[in-house]
């Protein structure tokens, strides 16, 4: 598991905007060659419509799991989940995690925007009621609304109006 902000920082600071992984790794290229053949590979170039699906927050912004110490403050890793929310103060108005969170995927789209990708829409979170053993964030019905209707759809209409929630 990798993320592209480390350290516990709610202004996210230190948030790698150049998504160096995502670009050492290959995934940039990928994606630009995938577009480019869409775009080229039919007569009315119908193009791809990518959409961005977050698996887990930086483990600092989730809940301790029941196999983390008795008195940690948060998650010890990105892998596994509580249930039924898994951000470290809730999903609700008032919640740092949630809009640290929310703000994150923000600067994700942003930075893939800087190296020439958009995406058409993000989802709040892939599998949002798996408890699997690799990066997952719950959330029950009530959190993730909480979590667009306070956080998400906030931080995407100011910086990034075209984008969907799916």
């Amino acid at each position: 598991p990798y993320n592209f902000a480390d350290n516990e920082d709610l202004s996210l600071e230190g948030f790698d905007r150049s998504v160096k992984r995502d670009y050492e790794n290959g995934m940039i290229d990928m994606i630009k060659s995938a577009t480019y053949v869409a775009e080229h590979s039919w007569e009315d170039g119908v193009g791809l419509d990518l959409v961005a699906s977050p698996w887990s927050p930086p483990s600092w912004m989730k809940q301790p799991l029941p196999t983390d110490p008795f008195d940690a403050s948060h998650a010890g890793t990105m892998e596994r989940t509580v249930i039924p929310e898994c951000l470290r103060d809730g999903a609700g108005a008032g919640s740092r995690y949630a809009s640290a969170w929310a703000r994150y995927i923000g600067e994700f789209i942003s930075a893939y925007q800087q190296r020439g990708i958009g995406f058409w829409a993000v989802t709040v979170q892939n599998e949002p009621l798996g408890v699997p053993n690799y990066e997952a964030c719950a959330h029950d019905k009530s959190s993730e609304k909480e979590f667009v209707v306070h956080h998400l759809g906030p931080v995407l209409r100011e910086a990034h109006p075209d984008v969907k929630i799916f």
